[in-house]
C-alpha cells in the first residue's frame, strides 16, 4: 500500500518539480537610459562630468545604481527569483559600471559580464550579466550595422551563447536609433540592422539543430508595428512560427498582456521587446509558454500622476533634457525560461 501512495505522489507532483526554480531563469532586459561614469574619457560624455551639461557627479551616479539594484531585485521577487539568471542592458558606457551594479549594489559575485565598447553607440553601449555559477560563456560578439558610405551607424547587435547542461542558449541584443522618416539615413540604418538581424538568425539557424534562441532589444518602434516585424520576420502567432520554423520569430511582447514599456501623451508603447525561436515553444531542453514576458512596474517607477495622464510619466533620470533623479525613461521586461 506505500509502494502504491509513492507512486501516485509522484505522478502527481513530478510535473511541479519539473518546472521548480531549480529547472528555471530569468531573463530581463531594460533600457537603463544613461549609466555613465563622471570622467570624461572620449568628446561624446562630457556632458556626464561634474562641469558638464547634467552636472553629473559621484552622488548622482550612486543615486543610480541604488535605483537600478532596487529596480532590479523588486523585478526578480515579483517572478519568484533572488536575482535575474541572466540580464541584458543597453546604454551603459563602461564594463565596469555594470561589474560594480551587481558587485557592490546587489551584492553578489556569482556574476560575470559581456560587453564590447562599440565605436558607433557614442558610448551607449550593450551589455549582458550572467550567472557564472549556473551558465559558461561559450561564445560571444558584436556585429557592426554600417552604411553604404562605410561609417557605423547605430549601436552593434551583440550575441552572446551561453552553455547549461551542454545546451546552448542564443541570446541577441539589440538598440535600435528611433525611426525618423524625414532623414533617410535614420531609415536605412534601421533597415541594415533588421537585415543584420535576420543574418545573424539565420547563421545560428545553419550551425545549429533546432537552436534556442532569445531576441531582446529596445527597437524604438511599437511591437505592433506590422513592417517592423515583417522586416525581422516575427509573428505573433505562436502555430504559424512553429510550422515556419526556419524562417519566424514569435513575437513575445505582441502576446502578453501590458507589455508597454514607454509612456508618451498618455499611452503605452511596447519598445523594448523580446522574441523566441520556434525550437524554444516545443517544451524540449529551453523552452518558455507564449504569454512568459512581463513588463515590471512598480509605483516608485513613476513621477506623479496629472490630470492628462493619471497613471504619470516615467521617473526618468532625465526629462526635457534636464536631471530629476528617476530611474529610466524605459521599463524592463523579463521572460522566465524553462529548462527539461
Amino acid at each position: 500500500m506505500r509502494t502504491l501512495w509513492v507512486i501516485l505522489f509522484l505522478l502527481l507532483y513530478t510535473p511541479l518539480f519539473a518546472q521548480s526554480p531549480s529547472s528555471s531563469f530569468l531573463v530581463a532586459w531594460w533600457d537603463v537610459e544613461a549609466l555613465f561614469d563622471t570622467k570624461p574619457d572620449t568628446t561624446t560624455d562630457v556632458d556626464f562630468t561634474p562641469s558638464g551639461k547634467y552636472q553629473w557627479t559621484p552622488e548622482k551616479l550612486n543615486l543610480k545604481f541604488k535605483r537600478l539594484a532596487q529596480t532590479i531585485q523588486d523585478l526578480a521577487r515579483s517572478r519568484g527569483f533572488a536575482l535575474p539568471d541572466i540580464m541584458g542592458f543597453c546604454n551603459i558606457e563602461h564594463q565596469w559600471l555594470l561589474d560594480t551594479l551587481f558587485q557592490k549594489y546587489l551584492r553578489t559575485n556569482d556574476f560575470q559580464t559581456v560587453f564590447f565598447a562599440s565605436p558607433s553607440s557614442a558610448s551607449r553601449n550593450l551589455g549582458l550579466v550572467f550567472n557564472r555559477r549556473k551558465f559558461s560563456l561559450n561564445f560571444s560578439n558584436v556585429y557592426p550595422i554600417m552604411l553604404d558610405t562605410g561609417k557605423f551607424s547605430m549601436p552593434d547587435i551583440m550575441l552572446v551563447k551561453l552553455d547549461y547542461r551542454g545546451r546552448l542558449l542564443n541570446i541577441v541584443l539589440n538598440h535600435w536609433l528611433e525611426p525618423k522618416p524625414l532623414n533617410p539615413l535614420v531609415e536605412s540604418a534601421r533597415l541594415r540592422a533588421a537585415q543584420l538581424l535576420r543574418s545573424i538568425l539565420a547563421s545560428l539557424r545553419e550551425g545549429e539543430k533546432d537552436p534556442n534562441i532569445l531576441v531582446f532589444g529596445n527597437f524604438n518602434t511599437a511591437a505592433s508595428n506590422r513592417a517592423f516585424n515583417e522586416s525581422i520576420r516575427a509573428s505573433d502567432d505562436s502555430s504559424y512560427v512553429r510550422l515556419n520554423a526556419p524562417d519566424f520569430m514569435l513575437n513575445l511582447s505582441l502576446v502578453s498582456p501590458n507589455s508597454g514599456t514607454v509612456r508618451m501623451r498618455a499611452k503605452w508603447y511596447a519598445y523594448d521587446q523580446a522574441f523566441v525561436s520556434a525550437s524554444m515553444l516545443d517544451e524540449k531542453n529551453f523552452y518558455v509558454f507564449a504569454n512568459s514576458l512581463e513588463r515590471f512596474s512598480a509605483p516608485y517607477l513613476f513621477q506623479p500622476s496629472r490630470r492628462s495622464d493619471p497613471v504619470g510619466q516615467l521617473f526618468s533620470t532625465f526629462y526635457n533634457e534636464r536631471y530629476i533623479g528617476g530611474y529610466s525613461h524605459h521599463l524592463p521586461i523579463s521572460v522566465v525560461v524553462y529548462f527539461r
